[in-house]
């Protein structure tokens, strides 16, 4: 727990915390146990956030650099904030909002507009849209959104009709980092992804229990 708020992940953070809070008395608690143990991980966690606000380093952090990443860069700044890209990659995706612009060309289209609009420290690094739903957007268009969204209410389904913690964990995890990260455009990502979520559906795969059963 230290250590992920000392990495200041801002999505893992807020997943963390519903899964601690919600996800582990839904799954493993009953009545009574499940209100106690509401009531104590709340406290611990509004005493962790009132540190963060507290403590200056974890207050810069989580608080001042969260602000900036949601506003809009002003023209005096050096760096633009990942609202200013979010909103780079929704001018590209109304161009072609149904079938995208097709893999591979996010990179590229941002890019110049990044040079455009003189966001240069984006240009410069080549960075992309910082959101993976967006990312689909605009190289997919709807269609790819769609079958992303799919997914990940089909993985949500499954955890929750088969009770699995770490199932929905994993899940929670993929959404919310979702909403920061293009998480399907490195390869660590995409094998972080495919092979967790294929693992998770078969682990409990009904039909392999029984034929070990019948054997």
């Amino acid at each position: 727990m230290g250590g992920l708020i000392q990495l200041s992940s801002k999505s893992i953070f807020i997943a963390l915390l519903f899964i601690i809070n919600l996800a582990i008395p839904l799954f493993l608690l009953e009545r009574s146990k499940r209100l106690k143990f509401i009531l104590i991980t709340s406290t611990v966690s509004v005493l962790i956030i009132t540190g963060i606000f507290t403590l200056g380093s974890l207050r810069t952090r989580y608080v001042t650099d969260f602000k900036y990443d949601l506003s809009l860069t002003s023209t005096n700044e050096t760096f633009d904030s990942r609202l200013d890209r979010w909103n780079t990659a929704a001018e590209l995706i109304k161009q072609s909002p149904v079938i995208g612009h097709g893999a591979g060309s996010e990179l590229s289209l941002m890019h110049e507009r990044f040079f455009i609009k003189k966001y240069y420290n984006s240009y410069l690094n080549n960075l992309n849209a910082h959101n993976e739903f967006l990312s689909f957007l605009l190289k997919s268009g709807v269609i790819g959104l769609l079958i992303y969204l799919g997914t990940l209410a089909f993985g949500f389904k499954q955890a929750l009709k088969r009770k699995d913690l770490l199932f929905f964990t994993f899940m929670m995890l993929i959404a919310f980092v979702s909403f920061s990260e293009n998480l399907l455009d490195v390869d660590k990502g995409i094998l972080f992804y495919a092979f967790f979520f294929s693992f998770f559906m078969f682990s409990q795969d009904e039909g392999s229990h029984e034929k070990e059963a019948a054997i």
